[in-house]
């Protein structure tokens, strides 16, 4: 902006010298004895003047819509793979029906083995976390850490919610298959409310997620 603003001025001081030079020439122009090689000399270095100033103001601001376009795609490509990870999280840890629930287990936030699978699946559904995550260096390189930071941190909520999965999963497969009895299950209670939102821990973890993902939409919004 700074250089921008520069040029511009520069730009104006010269459209300024011309005009007052013309005005000078034309005012003196009944004096005797005027020099006019000299003035024309003057004239053609004023208007190169200008033409530089001219090509350094298109030069600056053609680079600028460059750079404004480049950061602008990137933080679509951002906004894009984070809405549609917020979409998978959410659907992934929407409250259970009534179906889902393993009646073995009181408390209405230990899900069946087929539930956690099925919910598993939404949650890595479109590949939206290897694309953010994938963008990362990039982002540090352009819009600088704090923006790289509030990637890693959504990321971080999503890989904790991912191995929540995945250990409900081990724990319902071990007492299906005999290797583990159904008190096996009632570990799960605890790590099931971050699972699910259901209980009064989820509220919590939703909290982290909802913050960390509002934190990247904050961010780079201001760049579309």
């Amino acid at each position: 902006m700074s250089s921008r603003l520069t040029v511009g001025h520069a730009l104006i001081a010269a459209m300024i010298a011309i005009a007052g030079g013309v005005a000078g020439y034309a005012i003196g122009a009944e004096a005797p004895q005027i020099d006019w090689a000299a003035t024309g000399a003057m004239m053609q270095g004023w208007a190169a003047l200008m033409a530089a100033a001219a090509a350094a103001w298109g030069l600056n601001k053609w680079q600028q819509e460059i750079r404004f376009k480049r950061n602008s795609e990137l933080a679509e490509k951002i906004m894009i793979s984070l809405e549609g990870l917020s979409r998978a999280i959410h659907d992934a840890r929407v409250a259970p029906h009534e179906f889902e629930l393993d009646e073995r287990v009181p408390g209405n936030v230990v899900l069946t083995l087929d539930a956690y699978e099925m919910r598993h699946r939404v949650l890595l559904a479109g590949g939206y976390d290897s694309e953010l995550n994938a963008q990362r260096d990039r982002v540090a390189a352009i819009f600088g850490q704090a923006h790289e930071k509030a990637i890693a941190d959504v990321l971080s909520v999503v890989s904790t919610t991912n191995w929540f999965f995945v250990e409900c999963i081990a724990a319902c497969r071990a007492v299906e298959d005999g290797r583990k009895d159904v008190e096996y299950l009632h570990r799960l209670v605890d790590v099931g409310q971050n699972v699910v939102s259901a209980g009064p821990r989820s509220q919590a973890w939703s909290r982290a997620i909802h913050q960390n993902f509002d934190n990247v939409r904050g961010l780079f919004r201001q760049s579309i």
